[in-house]
């Protein structure tokens, strides 16, 4: 699935795309605000079930994020402490978030299947093309939700 016109300084709890290809979960984001002075926006990032329960997936998540074609994981940008972004997927089966080693500048993802995730890194300024295998990047830790 695509994501919106948004953009990592610009998303919302209203873009279509935190909703799951099959429409049983989505994602919902607490009080967004601005990692740095004008870099984009990051905060409390939750999983939301069919029943309207919430698990939250991280203290400092960034978006859009990008549902595997599936729908039941989810690809979505963390930032670090030191202010750069990791690459997270959830996956809702194994109630898992696994974030990867590899560090990013501002991660502006745009399609997720098969374990392939695609998009940009800096997306404004020094674009780089990601193209992402879950299957073969190194992880640097996995946590329960």
């Amino acid at each position: 699935m695509t994501t919106s016109n948004s953009t990592p300084w610009n998303f919302s709890n209203e873009d279509k795309n935190l909703f799951s290809p099959n429409g049983h979960y989505r994602l919902e984001y607490g009080v967004l605000s601005e990692i740095a002075m004008g870099a984009p926006v990051g905060g409390n990032c939750f999983l939301v079930y069919p029943d309207h329960s919430k698990r939250k997936l991280h203290d400092r998540a960034g978006g859009p994020a990008v549902w595997e074609t599936a729908g039941f994981r989810v690809a979505l940008p963390v930032w670090t402490v030191r202010r750069d972004q990791r690459l997270a997927v959830a996956d809702l089966d194994a109630r898992t978030l696994t974030i990867y080693a590899q560090k990013f500048r501002v991660l502006a993802l745009q399609t997720f299947d098969q374990g392939l995730i695609a998009g940009q890194d800096s997306p404004i300024h020094l674009m780089a093309t990601v193209r992402f295998d879950t299957a073969k990047e190194p992880v640097e830790q996995v946590e329960q939700f």
